[in-house]
């Protein structure tokens, strides 16, 4: 089973390490704690049954822009063995709400 949740700032290692593990492109802490800092109701976890971190969402608002407020995620990962399958506790469905869920919450974070 894995649970979504708002990331903490201890969660920022094992964030990374799952960049490190999932993703070509990779961020030095700073990038983390940057996210963390700055907008932190926009970054989100995935955590399997044993409380291990297996994907996360680091997204951003746009504050300098002039025009109509707007986000995006910055970085996404979630490592391999969650992200197929059915069979594997539903953990495709669990994901598939993970993106769903950030990417409402992203739209909607500063009405």
């Amino acid at each position: 089973m894995v649970s979504i949740r708002v990331a903490k700032p201890e969660d920022l290692m094992n964030m990374q390490h799952c960049n490190l593990l999932c993703l070509p492109e990779n961020y030095q802490m700073k990038y983390y704690f940057y996210h963390g800092l700055s907008w932190p109701q926009l970054s989100f976890v995935a955590e399997d049954a044993k409380g291990k971190i297996v994907g996360y969402v680091l997204a951003k608002m746009e504050e300098e822009s002039e025009e109509v407020p707007h986000g995006h995620i910055t970085s996404l990962a979630v490592q391999r063995s969650h992200r197929y399958g059915f069979s594997r506790s539903c953990n495709y469905l669990h994901l598939s709400i993970f993106y769903l869920i950030s990417v409402i919450l992203l739209l909607v974070a500063w009405e």
